[in-house]
């Protein structure tokens, strides 16, 4: 069974994907009629389970990257945090798609954001800690799917799952495709 933090990120992630349509163009009322009480952003008292909230607006760094082969495609990605729970920790991202390449309507996949021309291309981020000479690699499985899509300049919530810092003083660099320059001073919270 997998760590709680993973399953809110995948129903994070699931309910990002589905509803980032959805959002677009639509407004809310705050006082929508509802009188049943009914409030859906409370937790079931009988249950832990809860939702992960990060703020995609927000990052803690961010840097735009052209994707390899080609002229027009480029990728917004932002830092929104790395978090340690236990013998593991989260890395917390938000992609943005900008390829000038397709149209608004058209869906691009992670894979495809990467530069990824193959399906079967993995999302394999690499926290590095310089200081003590360590490369942590993402937990096999752990991590937002290759082929998960939004539209074009729509943002989606991207996750990986590593091992938790082995040093107490560990400051990271995260790289994401060699070809780009990494984000540096990455620390993680507990």
């Amino acid at each position: 069974m997998r760590p709680p933090f993973v399953r809110q990120t995948v129903a994070l992630a699931a309910a990002v994907t589905l509803c980032s349509g959805l959002l677009v163009g639509c407004g809310g009322n705050k006082d929508d009629g509802n009188t049943n009480g009914d409030d859906s952003t409370k937790k079931n008292s009988r249950s832990s389970a809860g939702v992960l909230e990060v703020d995609l607006a927000n990052p803690l760094a961010t840097n735009t990257f052209d994707i390899p082969g080609s002229t027009n495609d480029r990728v917004d990605i932002g830092v929104l945090g790395l978090t340690v729970e236990g013998d593991l920790q989260v890395l917390h991202l938000v992609f943005t798609p900008h390829f000038g390449s397709e149209n608004r309507a058209n869906t691009i996949s992670l894979s495809r954001m990467l530069g990824k021309k193959y399906a079967n291309a993995k999302f394999a981020p690499r926290l590095i800690d310089r200081k003590n000479l360590k490369i942590y690699h993402v937990v096999e499985n752990f991590r937002t799917a290759d082929g998960a899509e939004v539209t074009n300049g729509v943002s989606m919530y991207v996750y990986a799952v590593f091992a938790a810092p082995q040093d107490a003083d560990a400051v990271f660099d995260l790289q994401i495709r060699d070809s780009w320059m990494p984000f540096t001073q990455v620390k993680p919270e507990k």
